[in-house]
Formats: structure tokens, sequence, C-alpha cells
């Protein structure tokens, strides 16, 4: 993955680089210049970078469209001039000159200039800068000749099968949007005959597919519960409960059910919770006030 970078950045720089250095970049240790003057280049240090909180590990690289494993990693890169023996210092200043300009291109700063056409290319430049560009006076070898450049991005060995797993198939949206409303149509007497209730709510439903397609999944289901104002258990009855629970489903944004008024008067709570999807009570909704008058 190194080694795919350190060719990239050879050849896009030796295609930026005016005479006499055009497309004369090679990868350290290079294959020779020939009868003219060529810069070699290397990464002579990578240091892997701590992901950000949050950062998944694995992430879409070209390459694959499944997720991949990738290393976040900031490579420093050395550059030098190799002159002619009749060039000498001139020349290498001349080629360093030419690397610091096209290096400090805004294409190159953003990594879009090494992001080429190789389907699976190893590496995803983020951000390149150049530290420093040296060249001594003749005769001091205690300073190394050569521009240094840094540049972040994802690695990753080429081939590296994605992520594999079973293809989500359906995800399901649901939500209830307040307020919820209860209609009662008359009073509620100690005794009485049973009462049919209406609650409604404005819901939000949505089914979103693998292929991208949206439907409008099955309706919300609720539990119902009554309880007395310190927790306890309810004495009216929901029609149809069980364990004091009435399961429903709102289909059209409205559900019709019918309570039970207990022999005495009382005030208890009708509470409005999702349903657990095993059957049980989960998160709570609202909660409205059910008051049982005596026989007038």
């Amino acid at each position: 993955m190194i080694a795919e970078f350190e060719q990239r950045l050879a050849d896009v720089l030796g295609s930026e680089l005016p005479a006499p250095f055009t497309g004369r970049v090679q990868v350290e240790p290079g294959s020779g210049g020939g009868s003219g003057p060529h810069i070699l280049l290397g990464v002579e240090r990578t240091d892997v970078l701590p992901s950000a909180i949050g950062d998944p590990p694995e992430m879409v690289v070209p390459g694959d469209p499944q997720p991949r494993r990738i290393v976040r990693a900031r490579c420093t890169v050395r550059l030098r001039v190799v002159p002619t023996e009749q060039g000498g210092r001139a020349q290498e200043r001349s080629g360093l000159d030419a690397a610091l300009f096209a290096l400090d291109a805004p294409a190159f700063r953003n990594g879009h200039a090494l992001a080429g056409e190789a389907a699976d290319p190893g590496f995803l430049i983020r951000a390149t800068r150049i530290l420093s560009a040296t060249l001594p006076i003749e005769g001091d070898d205690s300073i190394r000749t050569g521009l240094v450049m840094e540049a972040e991005g994802w690695f990753w060995p080429v081939g590296t099968p994605g992520a594999s797993g079973p293809q989500i198939q359906e995800i399901r949206i649901r939500g209830a949007v307040m307020p919820l409303s209860l209609d009662i149509p008359g009073p509620l007497i100690a005794g009485g005959e049973p009462v049919a209730l209406s609650l409604s709510v404005r819901s939000s439903r949505l089914a979103l597919s693998g292929d991208g397609e949206t439907s409008p999944p099955p309706g919300i289901r609720l539990a119902l519960r009554l309880v007395t104002p310190g927790g306890a258990p309810g004495a009216g009855t929901l029609q149809g409960s069980t364990g004091g629970v009435l399961r429903v489903d709102i289909a059209n944004e409205a559900v019709a059910f019918t309570y039970e008024p207990p022999a005495e008067p009382t005030r208890e709570y009708l509470v409005v919770a999702y349903e657990d999807g095993e059957g049980g009570v989960g998160q709570e909704v609202a909660r409205f006030l059910l008051t049982v008058e005596a026989v007038p």
C-alpha cells in the first residue's frame, strides 16, 4: 500500500515537472537517469494516526463497494535531485524549485492529483504539505539535500476483500408524533355500561427496502394499560386485554377500544406505550386521566 502511493506520486510529479525533469521521477533507489538528471523519492517514515471518537475501523474506499479495514496514516516523503556531472548544484536547485512549485499546487495539497484511475489504488490521500526544501552550501555534509513533505490518508493492501454479511432487506422507521388525543364520548359512570373510547395519533412510518424503494409498513403497535396515580394496576378493565395490557395496531392514525368502568368511583390513568416487539410494554408515549364518577 505504501509502494503504490510512492509510485503514483512519482508518476504524477514527473508529469507536472518541466524539462529536463519531465517524466524523470523515480522511486528510490531508482534505475538510473541515463544521460540526464532525475529525481528520486521515497517514504522514509510512516506514522499511524489515532482514530477520532466514532470513526469506524472500516470504510468504503475505491476497489470494493463493501467497507474495508483501513490504516489511517501520515507518510513522510523525502525527495532528492540527482544532477548530471556537469549540472552540479545549479541543477539540484532547479529540480528542487520545480518540485516545490508543483507539490504546492492545490490539487496536490488536497490529494486530488493523486486520485488516479486505478480501480484499487491501495490508498486515498486526504491532504499533503511541504515541510522543507534544503540545498546546503557545497562542502557542508551535515545537512541532507532534498525536499520533505507529508501526506495523510487511508491505506489498505490492494485486493483486500470488503466486509461481508447478510444484505439488508428492509429498515422500518416508526414514531408517534405528539399530541395524542383520547376521545371519551360521555361520562364514565361507576358500575355503568362499557364505553367505546378512540385513541388518535399522528404517526410517522416508513419502510426502506434494500433496493432503495420506500413503502408504508404495517401500522404502529401500541400497548395500553390502566394504572392508579400511585402506579398500581387500575380498577377498570380494557376489553380484550391480556395480563392487564391491551395491544392495538394503529393503521389509519386512530384505534377504537372498550373501557369497562369499575364498580366504585375512581381516578386512574390510561397509559399509552409502544409494544416492545415481544408482546410487552415498551417506551411510554402518553397517559390520560380517566375519572369514573358515582351514579348520578
